[in-house]
């Protein structure tokens, strides 16, 4: 709709609600199109209604300020608003701020029309809060169970609205990353913990440690051996694919010592002191030293510190930075391909990703008995690297077979 009929729609339902002339409505009209909506006079609705139309303008807060947070992450709008953008970013810039402007004053109008509903006792004051303004905010604007602090509801991964009814849940030990359910009693025991391993002195870490202090350690790890599990389809992963393992290993590197160093520090503190007994505290002392080696050598100028460990991960990333796929010429494979390559067309890459993992995995438990036949799978890597190199998103036997007779020929 045109901004022409926009405004002349607006008109007609002034005059249609008031029995105005023409020239006052457009007046009224025009007003009402200046007049910001937290300067409109709220309205009654049933209290259920008012409270779903709050908390349905927050979440739409927070949607766009994911947007917002999108943006600036893929170098779409600027990190700070004093660095300029031209041309359709910052057409999408102002748009975004404009529509969180209208959100806002929206959200003041729906949060005085909850109290004007019943809903809540008084309109909350979101910076010098009172407790009858924490009261009514926990009523429009709950925490949920799965969703410590309340910042993103449905604009996060797995995030939900509140449903009907739903109240404020105070955030419990299973939400809030530096609280435990318990502690685990007694001295440093002779036995390790392990996540997969088994012995006389292990003990599995699935059992003993969900709840305590140690938790986010082990579940980090869980993560890693995650992504160590699925080596039978590393052959199919893309570029980028792999300088993202690289920069998550990076970020791995640069906190896997400060972990460390935290709990050593906090052992040879409590030693010291006498808080702690029975430290062998020289080889304390000694692995220490290896580590800060390792990890935090003080540079040469005195100012800062080398983490070797994470230097050296980084150098790979650096090793790969504008690496691309291609297809090299391999006389004879369009024959090989013809044979299987119809039947994926239409596959995205992470179909075939899933196809390249399971043969390779077939392949290794055949190889335990007699030697393992990899062509199958060396092709469906070619049809990978393929996808990788054009940037297709679905497979296309047809133009990779074009793609291979142009590579032999070159």
């Amino acid at each position: 709709m045109s901004n022409s009929h926009s405004k002349r729609n607006a008109v007609d339902a002034v005059r249609a609600t008031t029995g105005a002339g023409h020239t006052e409505a457009r007046r009224a009209a025009s007003a009402a199109r200046q007049r910001p909506m937290s300067d409109v006079d709220p309205i009654a609705v049933p209290a259920p209604v008012a409270v779903s139309v709050a908390q349905h303008l927050r979440a739409a807060g927070f949607h766009i300020a994911a947007v917002h947070q999108l943006g600036r992450d893929n170098g779409v709008l600027p990190q700070f608003r004093s660095d300029m953008v031209t041309g359709p970013a910052a057409q999408f810039g102002t748009a975004l701020s404009q529509v969180s402007s209208r959100l806002t004053d929206l959200s003041t109008w729906s949060e005085r029309t909850a109290h004007r509903s019943g809903a809540i006792t008084c309109v909350p004051e979101h910076l010098s809060r009172s407790a009858d303004s924490e009261a009514a905010l926990r009523i429009l604007y709950p925490e949920l169970p799965d969703d410590a602090g309340g910042d993103r509801w449905c604009a996060k991964a797995g995030g939900r609205m509140p449903l009907p009814g739903e109240g404020h849940v105070e955030p419990s030990s299973d939400t809030v990353p530096w609280s435990a359910r318990s502690l685990l009693p007694g001295a440093a025991p002779e036995w390790t913990l392990s996540a997969h391993g088994s012995g006389i002195n292990v003990r599995s870490a699935g059992d003993v440690v969900p709840g305590t202090p140690s938790a986010a350690i082990w579940d980090a790890n869980e993560h890693v051996h995650r992504y160590l599990s699925s080596w039978m389809s590393r052959a199919g992963d893309s570029p980028a694919d792999l300088a993202a393992a690289l920069d998550g290993l990076v970020a791995l590197a640069s906190a896997l010592p400060k972990a460390i160093e935290m709990v050593s520090r906090e052992i040879a503190r409590r030693s010291k002191e006498g808080l702690l007994e029975g430290v062998d505290r020289q080889r304390l002392a000694q692995s220490a030293a290896k580590l800060t080696a390792m990890t935090a050598e003080t540079a040469e100028d005195r100012v800062g510190q080398i983490n070797h460990l994470r230097g050296a991960v980084h150098g790979i990333r650096r090793a790969v930075t504008g690496a691309t796929a291609v297809l090299p010429p391999a006389p004879g494979m369009r024959a090989k391909l013809e044979r299987i390559a119809p039947r994926f067309t239409g596959r995205s890459a992470a179909q075939l990703r899933t196809e390249l993992g399971e043969e390779a995995f077939l392949q290794r438990q055949i190889s335990r008995a007699r030697p393992g036949d990899y062509s199958r799978h060396d092709l469906l890597e070619r049809m990978l690297t393929w996808m990788h190199a054009t940037g297709a998103t679905e497979y296309d036997a047809a133009a990779h077979l074009a793609a291979e007779n142009k590579a032999v020929t070159a």
